[in-house]
């Protein structure tokens, strides 16, 4: 995995760990790994908060680019985990990136017929 040479009946990479056989992988149990998250990007855990973070305006856009950052490195590293966290901040950044839009459009179209609303008032008032 890594590149290094190793001998050919090797059971696990001495230089990164790798197990080339997955039975003989250590069992994590499924407390440790939600309280301490073990073989996770430290994107997919980014994505995961920032997901949970996203109702607010500033977070969405971000959690959106950090989710897409994490499904692309789980995608070019399979044995790692941590799919859920990164497709949860994909779609809660989707949703509120859009209600964000939405709320910057309804602004700024106020704005834009706000002068207009201030001459009417004026001229009633001649």
């Amino acid at each position: 995995m890594c590149g290094e040479m190793i001998a050919a009946t090797a059971k696990k990479c001495r230089f990164c760990g790798h197990y080339f056989d997955p039975s003989l992988r250590p069992k994590v149990s499924t407390t440790d790994g939600l309280l301490m998250p073990v073989n996770v990007p430290v994107s997919a855990i980014a994505a995961g908060y920032l997901g949970l973070l996203s109702f607010l305006p500033i977070f969405a856009p971000v959690a959106l680019i950090v989710s897409i950052f994490a499904l692309r490195t789980l995608k070019r590293e399979p044995d790692l985990s941590g799919r859920g966290r990164a497709w949860f901040g994909l779609i809660m950044g989707i949703i509120f990136t859009l209600i964000l839009g939405v709320m910057v459009v309804a602004i700024a179209s106020d704005r834009a017929s706000q002068p207009h609303r201030v001459q009417q008032y004026r001229s009633y008032r001649r």
